[in-house]
């Protein structure tokens, strides 16, 4: 099997992110989750094998009953992707709401305190 420069290179940079994630996880470096670290493994690990080993991806593809055509697995891929984006939306509006909450209390227990002091001081 000839490895060609570009599976050379995609499949270094594969290797690279994933040991640097592993070094992060184990690190506890911005809060690496064990579901983060397994989807970059297994994400990273599967480009890593398929840029070295293109012709496994047709091999999986027939042996699940969906032929020789490649553009399968593409479409597979780009319906997890697009889910994934949709929950991480998902999330990041949660996040949000939780911000806005969290800061419209602290406002709150910040202004009334002075008022209610302001109010105590002109009855004096």
């Amino acid at each position: 099997m000839k490895i060609s420069l570009y599976q050379f290179c995609v499949a270094g940079i594969a290797v690279y992110i994933i040991v640097r994630r592993s070094i992060m996880f184990f690190r506890r470096i911005q809060n690496q989750s064990f579901l983060k670290f397994i989807s970059v493994l297994m994400i990273w690990g599967g480009i890593a094998v398929f840029a070295l080993w293109p012709s496994l991806a047709r091999e999986i593809t027939y042996a699940l009953g969906m032929g020789e055509n490649l553009n399968t697995i593409i479409f597979i891929a780009f319906i997890v992707l697009f889910t994934l984006v949709f929950r991480l939306l998902t999330l990041i509006e949660r996040l949000e709401s939780d911000i806005t909450s969290i800061i419209r209390k602290d406002a709150l227990s910040t202004l009334l305190p002075t008022k209610l002091r302001k109010g105590t001081q002109d009855e004096k």
